[in-house]
């Protein structure tokens, strides 16, 4: 029988966000070093849905699997090379210029979190030299933003751009001589 309630039109698969999102992610592995924690969020925001048995979707499940499936098909190549020459890898990157101490460790936190509302990246490629991220009334607005999400952590999109924000600083808190807007780029 013909079906003459439904509109007859092209079929648009499900996946095909799916499959953007693990090129996108794939490429972002390729593209700087920060990518792995890219998929570090990923994983992160999985297991946090499942962990809180939030009301998802089968179809989402599967879906996130071939995402992930497809960033590993596409990293690939990149783990053979890294097999091949570590020194040449992202993550050999993260380890040769992290911060050697506790202290340096501290300072850097304190200027990656200071990064965005006091003194900035000295780099001019990357900022005007000692400028922070935020303006004054831009700052104001991030920190009402950040508390509304942590009030309501317990909705996926509020944990997931906390998860984002989290993970995002990482990578500069990690590396020492911050801050540094390039490690930032997640954030």
């Amino acid at each position: 029988a013909y079906y003459l309630y439904r509109p007859v039109g092209p079929y648009f698969p499900p996946t095909v966000r799916y499959s953007v999102l693990g090129f996108l992610m794939g490429a972002a592995v390729y593209n700087h070093f920060t990518g792995i924690f890219l998929l570090l969020v990923l994983v992160f925001f999985i297991s946090y849905l499942s962990a809180t048995n939030q009301p998802v979707h089968r179809l989402v499940w599967s879906s996130s699997l071939f995402s992930l499936t497809l960033v590993f098909v596409l990293m690939l190549p990149y783990i053979i090379s890294i097999l091949r020459e570590p020194t040449r890898s992202g993550i050999y990157i993260l380890w040769a210029q992290r911060s050697e101490t506790p202290a340096e460790l501290a300072d850097s936190f304190l200027a990656t979190l200071g990064a965005f509302f006091i003194a900035g990246d000295k780099n001019p490629l990357f900022n005007a030299p000692g400028l922070p991220l935020l303006f004054p009334v831009w700052s104001l607005l991030v920190l009402v933003g950040l508390g509304w999400s942590v009030r309501r952590w317990r909705q996926p999109s509020n944990a997931l751009m906390l998860m984002m924000l989290v993970v995002g600083l990482l990578p500069d808190i990690w590396l020492r001589g911050g801050p540094n807007f390039e490690a930032l780029v997640l954030v």
